[in-house]
């Protein structure tokens, strides 16, 4: 819910910041995107609330080590997507020293991660 609710500060404050920056949008279509988004993180919200009462978890109730794992492997996804050779506007603009360099900070951070998770056990 906590993602959720992030999600929707987003398309209340800037929905703009949401779209594609490439293409130039008409207010209108601004706002259709913005109400769009609503409609689904309140339908979101519904289905989370219902699976909730399937297995009997309460929001309240959510063990803050397990949010933090979740997290961190949010954290895992996020940071494996910025090696050099998965981001296109890279290709050929950096030197093979700066890539392998990206390359050992993700690993570095990739394994701080592992291991916080894994003493989160």
């Amino acid at each position: 819910m906590e993602i959720l609710s992030r999600f929707e500060r987003t398309v209340q404050e800037d929905p703009k910041s949401l779209l594609n920056s490439q293409c130039a949008l008409l207010p209108r279509e601004i706002e259709d995107s913005k109400a769009y988004f609503v409609q689904k993180i309140t339908h979101a919200r519904e289905v989370l609330t219902e699976l909730a009462s399937f297995v009997g978890i309460r929001s309240e109730g959510i063990d803050q080590r397990d949010l933090i794992k979740t997290e961190l492997m949010l954290l895992f996804v996020l940071v494996e997507s910025y090696r050099p050779e998965r981001i296109s506007e890279f290709e050929g603009k950096l030197g093979e020293d700066v890539q392998s360099q990206i390359r050992q900070l993700v690993e570095s951070l990739h394994l701080d991660v592992i291991n916080i998770r894994e003493r989160l056990k």
